[in-house]
């Protein structure tokens, strides 16, 4: 077994034999997570996940509750910025016995997972990262008043008027 494969076992949802009809799961993600999917930008990741998953003959929806935090640096100090997180998300997942490699397909509103209906196990931890870091702001700073006042001091020497 992989290494990688073994860290991310918790996000693995298995699925054959789920019977129909509502499941509850709570997932966490902690310090490690963002750094070993290959994104090294976040610190101190602590964010729950509430799953309500709803399974139904060929077709699963599951809603996802985040909320927790990260932190980064801050863009113009450097300094620790923390980053609240509080959303939710949603991934339908359809099953079909003419797929042979799971397919995602997006628009406005869902995210449509295909799979083969005699798929066991699903790993959500994909579909977790990229909905996670598609609520990190582009611009991550503190107010002006909350960034380290020495680097502000020194930016403002190098400011052009």
């Amino acid at each position: 077994m992989k290494e990688k494969d073994f860290k991310y076992k918790e996000y693995i949802l298995p699925v054959a034999g789920l019977k129909d009809g509502d499941h509850q799961y709570d997932f966490h993600i902690g310090e490690s997570f963002f750094k070993n999917m290959g994104w090294d930008q976040l610190d101190g990741e602590n964010i729950d996940i509430d799953l309500n998953l709803s399974k139904h003959n060929k077709l699963m929806v599951l809603d996802f509750d985040f909320h927790g935090s990260v932190f980064c640096p801050c863009d113009r100090c450097l300094d620790p910025f923390e980053i609240s997180l509080k959303f939710k998300d949603r991934l339908i997942i359809k099953f079909s016995p003419e797929i042979s490699e799971p397919e995602i397909y997006e628009d406005d509103e869902n995210v449509v997972m295909y799979v083969n209906e005699d798929t066991s196990e699903i790993d959500l931890s994909h579909f977790i990262y990229e909905s996670i870091i598609l609520q990190i702001p582009i611009k991550r700073a503190h107010e002006i008043d909350k960034c380290n006042s020495e680097i502000i001091k020194i930016l403002k020497n190098y400011q052009v008027e």
